[in-house]
């Protein structure tokens, strides 16, 4: 019989790997689809940029903005136009934004099925695809979600409203202004937020795939249980250590946050295990 000391290094130790396997594999899909987000802002920078160049009424005097000098400054009745003129880019690039999250989520959902099969040894032929009910009602109520998506465009709105009217208060020029722009859709910043959009959606729809799967076996009879795994650093909320505090509970009972499984936030690094209940 094992010591117990040899049991929890066995344990920490699939713990480990369990962990590490699932971050790589849903980095990798986020890695993969990053560009389609990106150049969603990308769109999104070549929209704005062209409604600000030739909405000559933004600018003092009567001159083109081809002709303006460039430290002539921006109009402040500008910024009483953006909401307007924002919700039309909303629109032009809403349907490819929703389209790159879905086909993460298409990508992830099995993979993270297809992850908790292999590892508790189901017969290679048991598969999951998103024809399964339990990956239909998922898509039905999370997929692309519309009110995700709208809260990712609210986002970038009011961080161009909040540029523009930055602007205004410091006297910036057109050309200082649109340098502001394009930072902001297409500098280091809008890079980090691509993926950690990228990311969140992976892991999200990754974990939906381990609940699933893990699902289609209660329904097969076996009962199954759960554990919030944090990544056990300085940088682990509150929220998901009182999470993991929880330990082992049963698999359709809400951990301390009310979540079901991971992540609680865009960033979480948690992941779930499942087993088979012990008697």
């Amino acid at each position: 019989m094992a010591s117990p000391h040899l049991t929890r290094a066995i344990s920490r130790f699939t713990r480990a790997a369990i962990g590490l396997q699932k971050t790589r594999e849903k980095d990798q899909i986020a890695k993969a689809h990053l560009l389609d987000i990106e150049k969603v802002f990308e769109e999104q920078y070549h929209l704005v940029m062209f409604r600000f160049q030739f909405m000559e009424e933004y600018f003092p005097g009567p001159e083109p903005v081809r002709q303006m000098e460039a430290k002539r400054p921006v109009n402040p009745d500008a910024l009483k136009r953006w909401n307007a003129i924002w919700k039309d880019v909303e629109t032009q690039t809403t349907p490819a934004l929703q389209d790159a999250i879905v086909s993460i989520e298409r990508e992830a959902l099995p993979k993270g099925a297809d992850q908790l099969r292999t590892q508790l040894k189901f017969d290679a032929k048991t598969t999951f695809r998103l024809a399964n009910p339990r990956a239909v009602a998922w898509f039905m109520k999370h997929g692309g979600s519309t009110a995700y998506i709208a809260g990712i465009q609210d986002t970038t709105k009011e961080s161009l409203k909040g540029l523009i009217a930055q602007g205004l208060d410091n006297g910036w020029s057109y050309n200082q202004t649109a340098k502001e722009i394009r930072k902001l859709f297409l500098g280091p910043i809008t890079t980090k937020r691509a993926q950690l959009i990228a990311t969140h959606e992976s892991a999200q729809a990754y974990e939906a795939g381990n609940r699933a799967f893990a699902g289609t076996i209660v329904d097969d009879g076996i009962e199954m249980e759960k554990m919030w795994t944090t990544s056990h650093d300085d940088r682990v909320s509150e929220g998901c250590e009182e999470n993991e505090g929880d330990g082992w509970i049963p698999i359709d009972q809400a951990h301390t946050s009310g979540d079901q499984e991971p992540p609680r936030f865009p960033g979480c690094r948690c992941f779930e295990q499942y087993r088979q209940a012990r008697a």
